[in-house]
């Protein structure tokens, strides 16, 4: 679904998932004016899991780990470190998913998006209505075998 600001006319793309009982609210990127819509865009009814197996990816060496996130209901799949938390996992994957969907709202034709973190490469891929793969890399490039599984995905 695509808006507009009610103040300044930018454009943003949203996810059924943003729609809570046929209304929409948002915060514009270009002027930071709070909007509320009434739509008839149906809302997200049910959520599912997506749980390949993701053995391969994980033990490939430059691999730090993967975790699944969901919008609505946080970390489905997690094969990152044991020392990070639970909640700086939530944390985490809730800021990358709001930059990766403000850059779709920029260039719509990205498929992933990669994040510099300290001395880690974080890559952003959509899988569904409200699911990402969020992959920690020790490299900068994708290993071939693990972009060309993503690219399955």
């Amino acid at each position: 679904m695509i808006v507009f600001c009610e103040d300044c006319g930018a454009k943003k793309k949203l996810s059924s998932s943003q729609v809570k009982n046929k209304k929409v609210s948002f915060n514009c990127h270009s002027c930071n004016y709070k909007n509320n819509y009434k739509t008839d865009f149906p809302n997200q009814t049910k959520t599912t899991s997506f749980k390949p197996n993701f053995k391969r990816i994980v033990e490939t060496t430059s691999i730090a780990g993967l975790f699944i996130f969901d919008k609505i209901n946080g970390i489905i799949e997690n094969h990152m470190p044991k020392l990070l938390k639970k909640a700086d996992l939530s944390f985490l994957g809730n800021h990358l998913i709001d930059s990766h969907e403000e850059a779709l709202s920029i260039f719509p034709d990205l498929t992933q998006t990669q994040w510099e973190i300290g001395k880690k490469y974080l890559t952003i891929k959509k899988l569904n209505a409200s699911q990402y793969i969020i992959l920690a890399c020790n490299i900068k490039s994708l290993p071939s075998n693990v972009y060309k599984h993503l690219n399955l995905l």
